[in-house]
């Protein structure tokens, strides 16, 4: 779906800022806020220092790459995005606090980082995330099916009321701590051939040289996996803190006098 920028009054209208934003609609845009908190001064700041904090090349290169960012060595086709949010502390905004009034909110720019991402990779990272439930869960089923059989079930019973439960309780015990185990070896065999923690990617770590952490900040990241990727929005617009080309400049630049 195109843009429909047609706001030609908007001060940032044909600017570099409209581009950095990169909204569906003109409706879309803090500049369109009533609030008049957001003013044309206060917006090109921010977005001057949201370019100053992205790492060199910026994070456009992870989604429009046709090759999948996660692989360690020859990378495969891309098949999807893995998606996920970074955060960091400025711009310093003021948010209400419970008790004390305002405090200085932890976040001050979120953007999605959208990363392309091959069939073999993904499978690999849904392994790791979902084995030791899948496994926990099918063992349990197989397990009630089996204690729930009229004579077993009567001859455990007999022995010792909860004995039933009790053999459910280990198996589904077991069970999970063999999956953790595989999943041990899986990761350390899948290491050796992808970025299976994102964190990894070298321009996740220079963004997080420069201040930036994932949301919710704790260990690991939560992906979201997606055939399509968001296509607006700040972080989104491709080639995110390049410069325009020079015959865009002169265009916006003859439609701002």
């Amino acid at each position: 779906m195109e843009r429909m920028i047609d706001n030609k009054e908007c001060a940032l209208y044909g600017t570099r800022y409209c581009d950095l934003l990169n909204m569906r609609t003109c409706g879309q845009c803090p500049m369109t806020g009533k609030s008049g908190e957001v003013t044309e001064e206060s917006l090109r700041k921010d977005l001057d220092l949201y370019e100053s904090l992205l790492p060199e090349g910026g994070i456009a290169k992870l989604f429009e790459s046709k090759t999948c960012q996660l692989c360690r060595k020859e990378p495969g086709r891309r098949q999807g995005y893995v998606i996920f949010n970074m955060a960091h502390p400025e711009p310093k905004r003021m948010q209400n606090g419970l008790l004390f009034g305002k405090k200085r909110s932890p976040i001050g720019t979120m953007v999605p980082v959208q990363m392309a991402v091959c069939k073999q990779c993904r499978r690999r990272l849904l392994v790791v995330d979902y084995l030791p439930l899948v496994l926990s869960v099918v063992t349990g089923a197989l397990l009630l099916a089996l204690l729930s059989v009229g004579s077993l079930a009567e001859s455990l019973v007999q022995v010792h009321p909860v004995l039933p439960f009790a053999i459910w309780a280990g198996g589904m015990l077991l069970a999970l701590l063999i999956a953790l185990a595989i999943r041990r070896g899986l990761r350390k065999r899948f290491e050796k051939e992808m970025y299976l923690n994102v964190l990894q990617h070298p321009v996740m770590q220079r963004m997080m040289e420069k201040g930036w952490f994932p949301v919710p900040k704790q260990e690991g990241v939560k992906l979201v996996f997606s055939k399509s990727r968001m296509a607006c929005g700040l972080g989104t617009a491709p080639d995110a803190g390049a410069k325009r080309p020079a015959e865009q400049e002169k265009l916006a630049a003859e439609e701002d006098r």
